[in-house]
């Protein structure tokens, strides 16, 4: 009875989010249909099948949905076997803080603030600074400065389109940076790597003028991270959507200013 109701309460809470994942409303209206659904993942009255219907995404944030849900599901351990994502890390970038002068983003795994896993504190003076935030600028007092094309170019560096702009002249990119926007001050930064459908982010830790000696991360309050696995296709529409949705941020605090 009471997984019967945690599946109902599911189907009632993300019904939209079940129709943007592409299943149609003939399953998720119908509960033993949805419950054959998870299992088999087609439904025989309307010669409907996942694998034809839903694109390749949809299909990776099922199984996302499937997993941020504790759902037993057959097509889902199907679809992590067809895309090899067990070792791949769910990765989204959130929203954290916003009023009208700044929007502020940090990265989630897993659910996760990256920079709570880390075990520094975002908001905190030493790594403030994140390129991705939206801000409005008092273009009197600073003319040529484009907030929207420091977080274009992030973008940029993050889908491996350019090369990482790091004062320490390392291939890094930079993920938080002290207030000051110097990265003299010290920065969190790792190593981007892209194999075939999978992105890699290896050695995600502390890196300053001691980066290269192995002294860098002494004396710092941070937990440094071997490696990140991300599903590419999954990855960059993240990162489409951030810029959608910057846009329409950049609109509203311009008005504001």
């Amino acid at each position: 009875m009471q997984k019967d109701n945690t599946h109902r309460k599911i189907l009632k809470q993300q019904y939209q989010t079940l129709i943007v994942l592409g299943i149609p409303t003939a399953i998720i209206d119908d509960y033993k249909k949805w419950l054959f659904f998870l299992q088999e993942g087609w439904d025989v009255e309307m010669s409907w099948h996942y694998a034809k219907k839903m694109t390749e995404i949809q299909q990776i944030q099922f199984y996302r949905f499937a997993q941020a849900h504790h759902l037993e599901s057959s097509l889902a351990n199907e679809i992590e076997l067809k895309y090899n994502l067990k070792d791949k890390q769910r990765f989204e970038i959130r929203m954290v803080k916003s009023n009208n002068q700044q929007t502020a983003f940090d990265f989630f795994i897993n659910g996760e603030q990256l920079s709570k896993k880390l075990g520094v504190n975002r908001f905190d003076m030493m790594y403030c600074d994140v390129d991705l935030d939206v801000f409005s600028t008092d273009k009197t007092k600073f003319p040529n400065y484009n907030r929207q094309q420091i977080n274009t170019n992030a973008v940029s560096q993050f889908l491996g389109n350019s090369k990482p702009k790091n004062q320490f002249g390392t291939n890094r990119i930079i993920l938080y940076r002290d207030h000051s926007g110097s990265d003299y001050c010290g920065v969190i930064s790792f190593c981007l790597e892209q194999e075939d459908d999978v992105v890699i982010w290896k050695n995600i830790t502390y890196e300053d003028d001691d980066f290269e000696t192995g002294k860098a991360i002494e004396n710092k309050v941070i937990k440094p991270i071997k490696e990140l696995k991300f599903n590419a296709k999954e990855y960059h529409l993240e990162f489409e959507n951030y810029l959608q949705r910057i846009k329409d941020i950049s609109i509203k605090l311009n008005k504001n200013g």
